[in-house]
């Protein structure tokens, strides 16, 4: 069996993860529990304390849900909004139209 040769690594690289990459839908994703201390640290991860070992951060409780009457206000004035945008465009669209067959006609 032969060994697998270490890569050389540059000076300036002591090998620490700097951002997780472990990202849902990506092909190389593996579940699992992110360990702390396994060498990611980003805003969401917590900070490194002067021990050098990870600190979490504390859990912030997820707002409710909107349900009821609130979401369907939510609803209706999203999809008034989007409306109001393809009805911009087809009128845009439509003085184009109008402008080419004024200045080819």
């Amino acid at each position: 069996m032969r060994m697998a040769k270490k890569k050389k690594r540059a000076d300036w690289d002591d090998g620490r993860t700097i951002a997780n990459m472990n990202i849902d839908g990506m092909p190389w994703y593996r579940p699992g529990p992110d360990l702390p201390g396994s060498g990611a640290v980003g805003p969401d991860e917590g900070e490194v304390g002067p021990d050098g070992l990870l600190k979490q951060k504390e859990q912030k409780e997820e707002p409710p849900l909107l349900q009821g009457k609130p979401l369907r206000r939510l609803m209706v004035s999203a999809t008034l909004v989007g409306a109001g945008l393809a009805l911009v465009f087809v009128v845009a669209a439509f003085l184009f139209i109008q402008f080419l067959l004024h200045v080819w006609g």
